[in-house]
């Protein structure tokens, strides 16, 4: 299990990619890593997901925790570019829209999906 603060052009330096299970104690890297970048002021947190195999209960835990803290902070959460298998146990374990999961989308096309057009004649 690896993590690291993405800061390519294709993703937003606000988003935290771990590669691996997100299981046991491993949880605690993508913690580690999301805490240190919302004491940096990051008022905005993308958990990408899509080098990520399984997750188990405290992985998911973590995710809730993370996404409460963000809305506490009047913060942005979302879990992007989770696999099938992951996107399935999101919505078995009712936590998909929670969550805010974006499936197969980069994090510009996530933040852009929040911006909701004007109605045209009005």
């Amino acid at each position: 299990m690896s993590v690291h603060r993405d800061k390519t052009a294709s993703l937003a330096s606000n988003t935290v990619v771990p590669t691996g299970d997100i299981v046991g104690s491993s949880a605690f890297a993508v913690e580690q890593t999301a805490l240190k970048m919302i004491n940096e002021g990051e008022t905005d947190i993308f958990i990408d997901l899509s080098g990520v195999e399984e997750i188990d209960t405290l992985g998911v835990q973590l995710l809730i925790a993370l996404r409460n803290l963000m809305k506490s902070k009047q913060g942005n959460f979302k879990v992007v570019n989770p696999s099938e298998h992951l996107t399935q146990l999101f919505l078995k374990i009712d936590v998909y829209d929670f969550l805010n999961v974006h499936t197969q989308q980069t994090v510009s096309d996530s933040m852009a999906a929040d911006v909701l057009p004007l109605p045209v004649g009005t």
